[in-house]
């Protein structure tokens, strides 16, 4: 299915609905992408949301979102897309050409929000996990104290994530020898140089929720503009979901 966000719908959401019980290997390809090139979106799947910036760099986003191996009748599964400008939007489920026949998608304009299904599968095997949070948004100049955004926890992980933080210079920006991004995520604090031969640098940092609705405020400050981009990775976990959340 490919459809277009115009501007004046801010949200398009999807509706997964299994008509039968199924148990197998099912998965939701996603595509995102900005026509003009410069846009932004957030993108929201089983609770947890994810900031996108769309640049000349970067004009759109794909993944793939994995389902439960066990379907029950009356699941629903919710996946929306928002965002002021236009967008394309593609979506298409993978597995078993004749099961996945039976898993109903529904198309929904700005509409109510709907209760999601979110179960663990089943899956066995050494997998590792990584949560994006944020791609390459950009930070003015600021030595700022007020917080760009929060890091959520959307369940209970004790097991925990490094959260990497990756800072790159802005192309055509100020010429400078180095320079110094302070970054605090909750009560951690780092100072994060970038050498003068470095266009590219980051930072990491330990999360261990012991449970839903951890919060960490993120603090990023420098007298240089900068872009940045986020993500958590998890090791051996067992749960499908993802664990971490932004917003800005």
């Amino acid at each position: 299915m490919r459809v277009r966000k115009p501007p004046g719908v801010e949200t398009k959401s999807f509706l997964f609905r299994p008509s039968r019980p199924l148990r197998g290997t099912f998965s939701i390809g996603l595509a995102i992408e900005s026509p003009a090139g410069a846009s932004a979106a957030t993108l929201e799947w089983c609770g947890s949301k994810r900031q996108l910036v769309f640049g000349p760099s970067l004009s759109g986003f794909v993944t793939n979102l994995r389902l439960p191996r066990n379907l029950s009748e009356g699941d629903v599964y919710v996946l929306s897309v928002s965002g002021p400008a236009m967008l394309s939007i593609s979506v298409g489920l993978n597995g078993d050409e004749k099961e996945v026949e039976s898993i109903a998608i529904e198309e929904l304009d700005d509409g109510a929000r709907v209760p999601t299904v979110c179960a663990d599968p089943t899956t066995p095997g050494d997998r590792q996990f990584e949560d994006t949070l944020a791609t390459g948004s950009l930070v003015k100049p600021a030595l700022r104290t007020a917080p760009l955004g929060r890091i959520e926890s959307l369940r209970a992980f004790p097991e925990g994530g490094v959260l990497i933080l990756v800072f790159r210079r802005v192309e055509g920006g100020t010429a400078t020898p180095h320079f110094v991004i302070n970054v605090s995520v909750g009560e951690m604090r780092r100072s994060c140089i970038m050498a003068p031969w470095q266009t590219e640098t980051s930072v990491g940092f330990r999360l261990q929720p012991a449970e839903a609705g951890e919060t960490w405020a993120l603090t990023l400050a420098s007298n240089l503009a900068f872009t940045w981009s986020g993500s958590v990775h998890r090791n051996f976990d067992t749960n499908f979901l993802p664990a971490f959340s932004l917003a800005i």
